[in-house]
């Protein structure tokens, strides 16, 4: 009997571990206004995710070459409000650009100068964690970096940063990636 308490704590206490070190990276937050742009296929991109920084993948690379192994969900998000400021909360969010845009990015800690449109601007289920924000003195009294991103280009846009498509009608997809830590720490 005692080895088998010993063995449920000691699994008991890896879990911890891993939950606990996954927590810490899933709410880290980078508010440097600096944008990683890779034109070349790499081996290894966690390095750069990890950064928590938006990267710009200027050559045709296939996304899931960059997604977490532990990734248990793909969403394709569609009917989004872009006229709307946007942010999510999934482990990873790319836009691939189809046709020239131009978006408007800013730091976590700009966050608190927006407001959430209502419960129906938050898309989750089906459409991953992506939430409509509204300035609250709709003005642009906020920092951004404003990107404009050609054709093929990919944007990695790190969680909690805020965003908004300048570009009308603009042809792009939207993919967003959940781990199973993603969708734990979004219930709480």
């Amino acid at each position: 009997m005692k080895l088998y308490n010993s063995i449920f704590y000691s699994i008991l206490l890896i879990i911890s571990i891993v939950f606990i070190l996954h927590y810490r990276e899933f709410y880290k937050v980078n508010n440097t206004y600096e944008i990683l742009n890779i034109n070349n296929k790499l081996t290894n991109y966690n390095k750069y995710i990890r950064e928590k920084l938006p990267i710009i993948f200027t050559k045709n690379i296939d996304i899931d070459d960059i997604i977490s192994p532990i990734t248990i969900k793909k969403y394709t998000i569609k009917n989004l409000d872009y006229n709307n400021y946007l942010c999510h909360t999934n482990d990873l969010l790319f836009i691939v650009v189809n046709d020239a845009i131009i978006i408007n990015i800013s730091t976590p800690i700009e966050s608190s100068k927006f407001k959430q449109v209502s419960s129906k601007g938050t898309e989750k289920g089906k459409e991953g964690a992506i939430t409509s924000l509204k300035n609250i003195n709709n003005t642009y009294d906020y920092k951004y970096i404003q990107l404009k991103l050609n054709k093929n280009n990919i944007l990695s846009i790190p969680r909690y940063w805020v965003f908004k498509i300048l570009t009308l009608n603009p042809n792009i997809d939207i993919y967003s990636y959940d781990t199973l830590f993603t969708r734990i720490f979004n219930l709480v």
